[in-house]
């Protein structure tokens, strides 16, 4: 609660009191990890979650913890950690301005598209707005390099790695064959892939009650996309490569607002 409240000092002394009482407590362990992780994890948060599974190796949220641990050690992640933390200090109006200022500035910015400044701010807030939607599955498939790193991951994570993978590499096949033979729908395909793969590689963070909706949904859009890239093959994709690109969309936006 304090340092939800951002009293941050009271919040570690009381933890600290806490583990002298009694050292070998998991649920201070844990506390202890979720601090280090929302101000940005890194080293410190890496040995806070490997003490925790020290005391507890066989409990999912501890291998969960660490496993975030991990993964922020990447600087840029650690930043996106951080960035959560933030977000959810503030207001529901403020996350929510947060979540469409992307939208809302590529459109003040429009009359002004002539311009080099405008080109380069438009392109740093994509880039921006991809990172934060890919850095997480892409450092999942990082730790799912190793055997300890996808022990780590609960199942669900690895599914959704797995297939926002596969949704890359098609998409970057798609698009190699788009550029080479100078065709449009090829690429509008695999800027439709490259939607729903992003979608889906964050699936694993939305509520169980959504997520069971997402996994239907996203089943659907597995079929779709075969579809359409074997259309797109062929050449009358048109349609299909619209319908995939629209609703990479809306899932895209109802993943991230889930």
């Amino acid at each position: 609660m304090l340092h939800a409240l951002r009293r941050r000092d009271d919040a570690d002394a009381a933890l600290a009191r806490a583990l002298a009482l009694d050292p070998t407590s998991t649920d201070a362990h844990s506390v202890r990890s979720q601090f280090a992780l929302a101000r940005g994890g890194g080293r410190h948060a890496v040995a806070s979650t490997r003490e925790l599974m020290r005391l507890d190796p066989n409990d999912e949220a501890s291998r969960e913890l660490h496993a975030l641990a991990r993964k922020s050690r990447n600087p840029l992640f650690g930043l996106l950690l951080r960035f959560g933390d933030l977000l959810d200090a503030l207001p529901s109006g403020a996350r929510w301005a947060f979540v469409l200022a992307p939208f809302l500035l590529s459109r003040l910015l429009r009359p002004f598209m002539d311009a080099l400044w405008a080109q380069l701010l438009l392109g740093i807030l994509l880039a921006l707005v991809v990172l934060s939607w890919t850095l997480e599955p892409v450092m999942n498939a990082l730790l799912m390099t190793s055997r300890h790193g996808r022990g780590l991951l609960p199942a669900i994570t690895r599914y959704a790695t797995t297939a926002f993978l596969a949704y890359m590499a098609a998409a970057v096949c798609i698009g190699i064959a788009g550029v080479t033979t100078d065709e449009g729908l090829l690429l509008f395909t695999a800027f439709g892939l490259g939607l729903w793969g992003i979608s889906v590689g964050q699936v694993h963070l939305i509520d169980m009650v959504r997520r069971r909706l997402a996994i239907g949904l996203h089943a659907c859009g597995a079929a779709l996309a075969a579809a359409t890239v074997v259309t797109a093959l062929l050449g009358t994709a048109g349609p299909m490569a619209l319908a995939l690109v629209l609703t990479g969309m809306a899932m895209t936006w109802f993943t991230a607002l889930a």
